[in-house]
């Protein structure tokens, strides 16, 4: 075995060509496994470090059950619980510039403030009375200085303090903006200005049991008056949306895999091609064909670990890139290196190896197909007729999948789709043979040249790998282009479909004044009176499925809603029946009530503000990706009603004359109150700078697979120049000129593209019908359209990548030689 694998270096060093190809081929692959991995658990990181961090790690809350009543600490039975930080959390704001930002004022005793450099602690030295300390973050956003004073308005009582430090944007202060900030005053401070002498109304702590919620049971099993809850509980919606974020990547990556397989196939098909004398001297020597299996079986795993080893560095370093780039407070100098698991490596070096053998089994077990005394003559040769076999399997794939329209049941159409590509790529071989067949018959005396460069690729097997490749590459591009596409409509549209101008953001920590907001301030003439309406989403689960309760208007909401389809007769029917309904009622997106199980007529529990009640489903409602597509929408009169619920209410509204004005006017109204008045384009403009960085990494996608084509092409044009070589001697032989040649040699390469440009619209609109069945089968009810714009834009980029690589082969070919091709014949 020794021997074999020194063989294998050797060749390798000698062909570093074809071994750079394989390299690079599973390289990229890997590479994008490792960064879907590791840059989706950064973004997760981030995620849940903004919620832990805010908490200081603390897991547990604990609170009065009787929001009006504080908690005295030594009425608290701390079973369960650990590491206590009792503190006063009271909601204000903070006007300035003619905007409000949102602020939450911690009152806490010193010994419970963390620190983390001297700085800090010296803060503590002037931590008393009207101080308080806030980050460095909002000190900057804010302009505010240390001794700076700031006004606030807690409980609708202004207060002055004074600015005693600023502290790192770490803690308590990771998640603050200049929109919603942390600050810390001395709790007796607050205490004194809200009348709550030695009394709390939050406790953060850890737990003692062997899990949180054992914990908050154990706790709540001794305490009668104060409750315990995680600390954390809006968080799985959005982790859910980030792990739907990775399945995509992963369905990008299976197109790029593909594209990599079938680089790595022809490569050792040409690498089998050229050993075939030493193979023979093997079989001299008394190998079998199971050894020489082994060696290239050696050969591939070698490859794939390698290139497993690269990729997990290549794929770390994206993960790095991605951490600094994604951190929320890069632009203070604060960001957290992420630490990649050791699982990664193994991972790296698995798919590495799994990718280069499965690629590479094919080329490798048609040794078998091989006449031991032909390869010792070097007589082999290597049949390129029709396979009947492929081309009866290929047909049945293309009878079935057409039969398929006739099932209707879920996942259907990936099957009759998978099936359509295959069989189109089985009996692609045997299609191109007959027709090109015809045409040569045709050609062969009217334009000889054009009429033997249908006839080469009709006998090429590299010709006919660039064709499958080459379509491969192209239904890849488009894809993921359309894919990339149809995810940047969805996640715009949800927004940018909305009809309104003007939106005031009251938080719950405001109180229930949405309504009285609504019938004085905001009756204006310069506000359409009958597109004034509130709104309110926030989460629920059941059953460990996280969704999202949108509270509406019910009167009004069809005016602000322009992204579902309510013009549909079967959608305004069912609205008609949700607004008309004499009993609490709901709709329920498709995508959930199949999550849940849920049908029309149903009874939905829903649990609101620690309240569990049945719901009538009124009917079933395709809502895209709104709010993530698992959603429910729910009359506010109902949540009012039946939960007892305020929540934040956002108002939104049409503005009858200039928005910006309107905009301004409201926040000196308002500037008593603690809310925020926006204008739709601010919010566009957050919403597209917050998508940016999603749609880049589709583009990372489309890149990949243009740059691993290109070499891919590049590669089979080499092979089948070479391998047509002593064709091509023996046509010179017989009068055929140089110019005659690299006409030959351009006609093939052009009529490679004219095959891909007939198959590939079928092809890409099956790809594209395979892709959104299996998104929508795991609940990811995405609209992908073909964008039909690309699809001449890259059958463009491959008429001039085919030209380019096959302008070397006609270099190449001012060296060409009649005798030393035909000296052997």
């Amino acid at each position: 075995m020794g021997l074999f694998l020194k063989f294998v270096m050797t060749s390798a060093m000698e062909k570093k060509g074809k071994f750079i190809m394989l390299l690079f081929a599973i390289l990229m692959s890997a590479t994008l496994f490792i960064a879907s991995l590791g840059v989706t658990d950064v973004m997760m990181n981030n995620y849940i470090e903004s919620y832990t961090q805010v908490m200081e790690n603390k897991e547990i809350s604990i609170k009065s059950k009787d929001p009006s009543v504080g908690i005295q600490l030594d009425e608290v039975n701390l079973k369960g619980v650990q590491d206590i930080v009792p503190q006063l959390e009271l909601k204000g704001i903070y006007r300035h510039d003619l905007d409000n930002s949102t602020v939450t004022v911690l009152g806490r005793n010193t010994q419970d403030i963390i620190t983390k450099n001297i700085n800090e602690k010296r803060a503590l030295d002037h931590f008393h009375g009207a101080t308080c300390i806030i980050s460095q973050k909002v000190s900057q956003d804010l302009h505010l200085k240390v001794n700076d004073t700031l006004q606030l308005n807690v409980n609708h009582q202004d207060i002055t303090v004074q600015v005693a430090g600023l502290f790192l944007n770490e803690g308590i202060f990771f998640g603050d903006t200049n929109e919603a900030f942390q600050m810390i005053v001395p709790y007796d401070f607050l205490a004194g200005q809200s009348n709550m002498p030695g009394m709390y109304n939050n406790i953060i702590a850890t737990g003692t049991g062997p899990s949180t919620q054992a914990s908050i049971d154990e706790f709540n099993s001794a305490n009668e008056n104060y409750v315990a809850r995680t600390s954390f509980t809006d968080q799985q919606g959005m982790l859910n949306a980030i792990k739907e974020g990775r399945i995509i990547c992963f369905a990008l990556l299976a197109v790029v895999m593909l594209l990599s397989a079938v680089i790595i196939s022809s490569s050792f098909r040409l690498i089998i091609a050229e050993r075939m004398p030493v193979i023979g001297t093997f079989f001299s020597q008394g190998a079998t064909k199971p050894n020489i299996i082994n060696v290239l079986l050696l050969e591939s795993i070698l490859f794939g670990a390698i290139g497993g080893v690269l990729s997990f560095l290549a794929g770390s370093g994206i993960t790095y890139g991605a951490a600094y780039f994604l951190s929320p407070h890069r632009e203070y100098g604060i960001f957290k290196w992420p630490t990649i698991p050791i699982y990664y490596f193994v991972l790296a070096v698995l798919f590495g190896i799994l990718l280069s053998v499965i690629s590479s089994i094919l080329p490798i077990l048609q040794i078998n197909k091989l006449s031991i005394k032909d390869v010792i003559l070097g007589a082999a040769v290597e049949n390129r007729a029709g396979n009947n076999t492929r081309k009866l399997l290929g047909s049945g794939f293309l009878v079935i999948s057409l039969l398929l329209f006739l099932v209707q049941i879920d996942g259907i159409v990936s099957i009759q789709c998978i099936l359509l590509i295959a069989g189109i790529l089985l009996v692609l071989p045997n299609l191109i043979h007959v027709v090109t067949a015809k045409l040569y018959g045709i050609l062969k005396d009217k334009v000889p040249v054009l009429a033997l460069a249908l006839n080469n690729i009709r006998t090429s097997k590299e010709l006919l790998g660039n064709i499958t490749l080459m379509l491969i590459a192209a239904l890849s591009v488009i894809t993921i282009t359309s894919v990339g596409d149809s995810i940047r409509t969805v996640m715009t549209d949800g927004f940018n479909r909305n009809n309104f101008q003007i939106q005031i953001t009251v938080p719950s920590e405001a109180g229930n004044i949405t309504d009285t907001l609504m019938k004085n301030e905001l009756n204006r003439s310069d506000i359409e009176q009958d597109t004034l309406q509130k709104l309110k989403v926030f989460g629920g689960q059941r059953n460990g499925t996280a969704f999202q309760i949108a509270g509406i208007d019910k009167d009004k909401y069809l005016s602000y809603d322009g992204y579902i389809d309510w013009t549909k007769p079967k959608n305004l029917n069912i609205y008609e029946e949700f607004k008309n309904a004499k009993v609490p009622s709901v709709i329920v997106s498709k995508s959930m009530a199949k999550a849940l199980g849920i049908q029309a007529g149903d009874k939905l529990p829903l649990t609101v503000n620690q309240t569990e009640k049945e719901l009538y489903v009124t009917g079933l409602v395709d809502m895209k990706m709104l709010y993530g597509g698992y959603v429910v929408l729910v009359d506010n009169d109902v949540l009012q009603q039946q939960f007892n619920y305020v929540g934040t209410n956002m108002i939104n509204a049409k503005a009858t004359g200039n928005d910006v004005k309107l905009r301004d006017d409201l926040r000196k109204q308002l500037s008593n109150y603690n809310v925020k008045v926006v204008t739709y384009e601010e919010l566009e403009r957050a919403n597209i700078a917050e998508n940016e960085k999603t749609i880049a990494a589709f583009s990372l996608f489309s890149l990949m697979a243009l740059v691993i084509a290109s070499f891919g092409v590049l590669n089979n044009t080499k092979i089948s120049y070479l391998n047509s070589k002593k064709n091509i001697a023996l046509l010179h032989a017989i009068g055929l000129s140089r110019q005659q040649k690299n006409r030959l040699l351009l006609f093939q390469s052009i009529f490679v593209v004219l095959w891909v440009m007939l198959l590939l619209i079928p092809c890409s609109y099956a790809m594209i019908f395979l892709t959104k069945d299996l998104l929508s089968l795991i609940g990811m009810l995405y609209d992908i359209r073909l964008n039909l714009i690309y699809v001449p834009l890259v059958l463009g980029f491959l008429l001039v990548l085919i030209v380019l690589s096959t302008l070397p082969v006609l270099l190449n070919g001012k060296r060409f030689s009649i005798i030393n091709e035909m000296k052997y014949e």
